[in-house]
């Protein structure tokens, strides 16, 4: 994208980490670095790691639903270092049992 058309790659940079750290940070995640496009964050529990992904995507569920293809942002989320150590609630039962899973 950065070759074609800098200004718009710029552009959907900007937008993308406006939707991605307030949701980071309203999760109480920690960022670690930024990585071009990409977030290292840290949690203190998966669920919270968890709960945030899913408000990530539909922040941009909501921004790309009304732009056209070439302004669309896709994006994919990995949560990693899930070791079992969990509390086993309702809602994390299904994290203790992955080392680690992406959507």
């Amino acid at each position: 994208m950065m070759g074609k058309d800098e200004n718009l790659a710029f552009e959907l940079l900007d937008d993308h980490n406006q939707l991605v750290v307030p949701q980071i940070e309203a999760h109480e995640g920690k960022i670690l670095k930024f990585i071009g496009d990409a977030v290292l964050a840290s949690f203190d529990s998966a669920v919270q790691a968890s709960v945030c992904a899913l408000s990530i995507q539909e922040a941009f569920y909501g921004r790309n639903k009304h732009r056209n293809l070439k302004e669309k942002i896709w994006i994919r989320i990995g949560i990693h270092g899930l070791s079992g150590s969990e509390k086993h609630t309702a809602s994390s039962q299904w994290l203790s049992d992955f080392d680690s899973f992406q959507w």
